[in-house]
This record gives structure tokens, sequence and C-alpha cells, in this order.
């Protein structure tokens, strides 16, 4: 209430209709994408395998590759972040980012699985929290023929109650998802775009990077992407052991 006061909205409790014309300048999308980029944390670098060579075929797979849902998460465009026509069609998922940095040639996007919502249900009061496989068979065929395998795991959109798990670790089937890439034998950057820390025991020592990126925002695929090709050295640090 404090900073309420101060800020006078109890003087006059309607903004400055004026003051939309600053919305989303570019000197605002570009603090967003600092912020992202410094957001993301470093958990795993095994024999210094990032930054990884922009001349080498990689593979961008799994559920949050391709989500501004992910990246943004619950209290964004609606109250459960779960209407992904909302969401702005200029700002690039991980894998869109990661496409326009390597371009066709070194490039390949295969979904594997994906996070949902309830079938039928409003994108307000419902989280995108199921998880469907769709082309699993064909992203492990792809990942034999990469040089590396950029996996993006993680959650779909949530806040509040509706959001509650009651269980920490990864879904099943992300993390036998994760198993079948990570046997082909590739190196596997593995991204996590989350809102909670997931557990991730089973598949953590098999991988040989990985990145938690939490929900950095629409900015947030640009940042990974500059963070796994070291265009932005990662310098985010967590309160807790993960």
């Amino acid at each position: 209430l404090r900073v309420k006061f101060e800020l006078g909205l109890f003087d006059n409790a309607m903004p400055d209709k004026s003051l939309m014309a600053n919305f989303g300048k570019a000197e605002h999308q570009k603090i967003a994408l600092e912020a992202a980029r410094e957001s993301i944390v470093l958990l795993k670098n095994q024999n210094n395998i990032l930054p990884l060579p922009k001349n080498k075929k990689v593979l961008v797979t799994g559920p949050t590759a391709d989500s501004l849902i992910s990246l943004n998460n619950g209290w964004t465009y609606v109250w459960q972040g779960s209407e992904a026509s909302l969401y702005p069609k200029d700002k690039p998922t991980i894998q869109k980012a990661i496409e326009e940095k390597l371009g066709g040639k070194n490039f390949e996007f295969v979904q594997g699985t994906h996070i949902v919502r309830k079938p039928n249900s409003t994108s307000n009061n419902n989280p995108t929290d199921i998880d469907e496989e769709v082309n699993v068979k064909k992203a492990v065929d792809e990942a034999k023929d990469a040089d590396y395998i950029v996996l993006c795991l993680g959650e779909g959109s949530y806040t509040e109650h509706p959001g509650d798990i009651s269980d920490l670790t990864l879904p099943e089937i992300q993390l036998k998802f994760a198993e079948a890439i990570i046997e082909t034998g590739k190196p596997v950057v593995l991204v996590l775009a989350e809102g909670r820390p997931r557990i991730i025991n089973r598949i953590a020592d098999k991988v040989s990077a990985i990145l938690l990126a939490l929900n950095p925002g629409n900015e947030g695929g640009r940042a990974v992407t500059d963070v796994i090709f070291g265009d932005y050295n990662p310098n985010g640090k967590l309160p807790f052991t993960y």
C-alpha cells in the first residue's frame, strides 16, 4: 500500500492513457532481453560442451522448445497463461530463435512431445499441464543424424491453486522421451523452461549440459539461444542447490 500511495494511485486510480505510447518500446524490449539473459543459470557443462559451434547440425526437440506459453507462464496474457493465440507473433520461441541463429542447413526441429490444456476448457481458468506424445520416434530418428541435441523440457503454464502438484518429478512422458533421446549417444544440452525446480535425477547425469531458463518471458527464446551458442556468458545464480 505504501508503494501505491507513493505512486499516487489513490489520488488518481485511472492511469494516464498517454503512457500507453511508452508500452513495448524498443528500449524496453532490449532491457527485457538483457534481463532474460541474466536470469539463465548454467547448472552443468560437462567437458565445456557449451557453447555449441554454429557450423554443426543441431536438433531441437521437446515440449517447451516451441512454446511462448512455457517461457511466460501464468499471470501473463490470461490468469493461467494458457492461451497461445494471445502471445506476440514476432517473438521467437527457443526453436525459432535457434533456427534464426543457425539457418536451415544446420537446424532441425521435431516436437517429440508437447504440453496442452485440458480439452474443451477455458484458457483463463485452466493451466497448460497435460503431457502428450507427438512424434517421439521421428525425433529419435532425427537425433541419430544430428551432431548435438537441444532438448527442451519443463512446464506449460499455471498459477495459484490450479497449478498445484503433489510431486515435483518431471512428468513421466518427458523423462521417457529424454531417455530415448539420450540413448542415441549424441551430446544433449538440456534446457529447462519451468517455474519450479522439477526433479530430473533420472536424466541429470546422462546429459552433457543443463541450462535452467526458468520463465524468461517473450525474449527468452533469443536469450537461451545466445547462451547456447556463446553470444552471452551465463551468470545467473540460485539461492538453493539444484
